[in-house]
């Protein structure tokens, strides 16, 4: 016997738990840094917005539409981190599942 005993099952349901609380957390910031992304932006398809001068409004939104896409990518590379998602698997994992839409697409699947 050691003076030190460890729960297996106890240990790894704590480790678990905080793993999950970890992963709500990132996935609802980067949920909420979406909406701010979006909310730059002119999405509403109900309103007109023949008044604005698009180009002008996007320029103008730019500065805060960076930074709002920066925040979404903290928090996107958390939770690759959190996921032992690397650099390398990552770029991988993105060109298949871009070469998969781009087939989708094309082939209007």
């Amino acid at each position: 016997d050691s003076l030190i005993s460890f729960d297996k099952a106890k240990l790894s349901k704590i480790f678990h738990d905080r793993h999950i609380a970890q992963v709500k957390d990132m996935v609802q910031s980067l949920m909420v840094e979406s909406i701010e992304l979006l909310q730059e932006t002119t999405w509403k398809s109900w309103k007109n917005y023949k008044d604005i001068d698009i180009a002008e409004y996007r320029d103008k939104r730019l500065p805060a539409i960076k930074g709002e896409l920066i925040d979404i990518l903290i928090f996107w590379m958390n939770l690759a981190i959190l996921f032992d998602v690397d650099s390398t698997e990552a770029l991988e994992l993105y060109k298949k599942k871009r070469d998969i839409n781009e087939n989708r697409r094309k082939n209007k699947i």
